[in-house]
Formats: structure tokens, C-alpha cells, sequence
């Protein structure tokens, strides 16, 4: 063959090359994540689940008077970071390990369609400033039937404390999308869940004090 023959068929190799390369990277890509060649057009077009959604409860306690809120606030700290933030969930730690701790791995086992789901998380935001503030982030790791985070937040102003919880989230897989009843009566459910979290993270500063604690 001629020289320029010879060229035209090492670009061919070098190009399907590259194809093999490019189609081996697609396939090892996580579900949802893009590989391309260049800077992606739609940076979100890999969303395999619905729309991120925001669900917030809030609740706010007026105490007798600014010390028995402050105790009272420490008490709701103190029960957090044991996980005592569900009423029908329960929260796994680590072997040796009974309180959060900043990227510490958790395990939240979770009641649906008569089974249990059992999904791993991790301890992300971790922040207490004590008698007046805590903040803490537990996210979703990539084992989990949902992709998001919770958040809760407690603040005390005088003799008045607001406890927050916010669930970022969606459902991960068709299956468990499928699961939950259809995205209106999903979403009705979620809002409905983080009030009444919001409510029992609350109680925890109006409850009496347990054998054991300081508080």
C-alpha cells in the first residue's frame, strides 16, 4: 500500500483505539455519571433519580426560664449524638462506639412494605457550641435507597430553644421509586416525616432526664 494509505488506516486503528477507551470508561462509570470527551453541555443531564427535594420541620419550645433551657438544650444534644432521632427507624454505630462522631460510618435500618432496608451513612457535619448551638449532618453514602442527607439543628435564645430536622433527598432506583406509591403521595409522606421528627427531636427538652445522664 501506498504511504498515504498506510496513514489513513493508523488513524483509523488510532481512532477505534480510543473508542475502545472511551466506551470501557462509560461502562465502569458509576450509574448517572457522564463521560465525554469534552466539558458536558448539561452537567445534570445524568440524574437517574427525581428532583432533589427539600423536606423541613421545625419546631419551637419555650422553657420556664433561661437555666432550665440551658439544660434542657444539652439534654437534646446529648440524645442526638446516640442517635435517638427516630421513632420507627433504628440507628447501628460502629463496633465500641455509642455517640456520632465527625465521619464516623453509620447504619440506618428503616421499616418499608413490611421489610427492613438497612443503608450506610456518615457522620458529615459535626458542631456543638455548648448551652446554645449543635448542627449536625448525617449524608447518604453510596450504599443507601436514597441520595441526599439529614440535617438537624438546634438553637437556643434565652429561654427558648428551635429544633430543626431537614431531609434532603431522592429515591435511588425505579424499584424503590415504584415502592413508594407514586412522587405525590412520596412527597406528601416526606413532609409529613420531618415535621413529626422535628416534633420528637423537641420532646427530648421537655423529657425527664434518664438513668445516666448528666443532664
Amino acid at each position: 500500500p501506498s504511504n498515504s494509505e498506510v496513514n489513513v488506516q493508523k488513524e483509523k486503528i488510532t481512532s477505534m483505539g480510543q473508542l475502545a477507551v472511551f466506551c470501557v470508561r462509560c461502562c465502569i462509570a458509576p450509574t448517572g455519571v457522564q463521560v465525554s470527551t469534552s466539558w458536558p453541555k448539561d452537567p445534570f443531564k445524568g440524574q437517574v433519580g427525581w428532583d432533589e427535594k427539600v423536606f423541613r420541620g421545625k419546631t419551637v419550645v419555650g422553657l420556664s426560664d433561661e437555666k432550665t433551657a440551658i439544660v434542657a438544650f444539652e439534654r437534646f444534644v446529648k440524645r442526638v449524638r446516640l442517635m435517638d432521632i427516630f421513632f420507627s427507624s433504628k440507628v447501628y454505630f460502629p463496633e465500641g462506639k455509642s455517640e456520632i462522631e465527625l465521619d464516623m460510618q453509620l447504619a440506618f435500618a428503616v421499616p418499608i412494605d413490611g421489610y427492613i432496608w438497612t443503608s450506610l451513612e456518615r457522620v458529615s457535619v459535626l458542631e456543638h457550641r455548648p448551652n446554645d448551638y449543635f448542627l449536625t449532618c448525617i449524608s447518604a453514602e453510596q450504599e443507601n435507597i436514597v441520595d441526599g442527607y439529614y440535617r438537624i439543628g438546634g438553637i437556643r435564645e434565652g429561654k427558648t430553644v428551635t429544633v430543626t430536622f431537614d431531609k434532603v433527598q431522592s429515591l435511588n432506583g425505579r424499584a424503590i421509586r415504584g415502592l413508594s406509591g407514586g412522587k405525590l403521595r412520596y412527597e406528601t409522606q416526606n413532609a409529613k416525616f420531618a415535621q413529626e421528627t422535628s416534633d420528637y427531636l423537641a420532646s427530648h427538652l421537655t423529657a425527664e432526664a434518664k438513668p445516666g445522664e448528666c443532664v
